[in-house]
């Protein structure tokens, strides 16, 4: 993966980034939609 870092070094960057951007700032967002219960309740 070094070697091929070259290339998908910026997807790499961003995904890393978003990664732990998105997990932090969607900290509702993620739980509400992986909840079993409410996924039950809104199907």
């Amino acid at each position: 993966m070094a070697a091929s870092d070259s290339s998908p070094r910026t997807a790499s960057s961003a995904d890393e980034g978003a990664d732990s951007a998105a997990g932090m700032a969607h900290p509702t967002v993620v739980p509400t939609n992986f909840d079993p219960e409410d996924a039950s309740e809104r199907d």
